[in-house]
């Protein structure tokens, strides 16, 4: 009779299904330290997560991510910017170092890595909170990884936007121009020459002789956009359109019989 009343006990003291071993989402089984099939089903504590199920345990949240409160079902990630410690039960700001920004691959490499040198090409000073990597400005440059501020140019040079150097300037000629290494490099009669690249003249157009103006499209001709260069419309059957973007059917009159 005795052994009867302490299994009835034991069993109204564990939680609703435990009795099988199957936990609710945010709980884990924990075994009887009596008896081997006894146990009961316990909440997650901070810091740690569980799906639920049959025998599952709890799991410690991943870096980067946390549970801040008992019986949690799946880890929250942390924000931008933000990191968690091995706890994984608040997220923190990250504050690097002046020359040093956020790990791009973190969480994936734990807390030992928040922070690393930024890469040539770019700076980072705590007026930025010490978390980003800002490229260099145009006309500015940075050579070695961990810079603190951007070195401009020197004079008859200049550099693109998160330059690792300045080139010298050159005049590279109708319809061209410098790329960021210095190169001259042509546009196609269909671009127009900018800073830095080539551009698409709008439909109807292409570039001048001279290369610095986008002009119509000649006489009977059309052009859509992109690469497709002005061609012929169809000869007695076709005309272009009034922007010269398309070819349109001639619609010609029936002529009228004479009686």
């Amino acid at each position: 009779m005795a052994r009867i009343f302490i299994f009835l006990l034991t069993f109204l003291s564990m939680a609703p299904g435990a009795f099988a071993g199957l936990c609710s989402p945010g709980q884990e089984w924990i075994a009887s330290k009596y008896s081997p099939s006894g146990g009961s089903c316990q909440s997650c504590m901070p810091g740690y997560f569980s799906a639920g199920g049959s025998n599952v345990s709890c799991s410690q949240c991943k870096t980067g991510s946390i549970a801040p409160s008992w019986g949690t079902i799946a880890c929250t990630a942390c924000p931008s910017g933000q990191f968690s410690d091995y706890s994984g039960v608040q997220c923190s700001p990250v504050v690097c170092i002046a020359g040093q920004g956020l790990n791009p691959l973190y969480p994936n490499l734990g807390i030992a890595s928040l922070c690393v040198a930024c890469p040539a090409g770019t700076y980072a000073t705590k007026l930025n909170g010490g978390t980003i990597c800002s490229p260099c400005d145009a006309n500015q440059y940075s050579a070695t990884t961990g810079a603190i501020a951007c070195t401009p140019c020197g004079p008859g040079t200049k550099s693109w936007k998160g330059a690792t150097s300045c080139y010298a300037i050159k005049d590279c000629g109708a319809n061209t121009y410098q790329d960021a290494k210095g190169n001259c490099s042509s546009c196609t009669n269909t671009q127009l020459a900018i800073e830095g690249g080539c551009k698409y003249c709008p439909a109807g157009t292409m570039n001048s002789p001279l290369g610095a103006i986008c002009t119509a499209c000649g006489f009977g001709k059309v052009r859509a956009e992109n690469d497709n260069p002005c061609h012929s419309c169809t000869y007695g059957n076709q005309w272009p359109n009034d922007n010269h973007t398309s070819c349109v059917n001639i619609v010609t009159e029936p002529e009228e019989s004479i009686e």
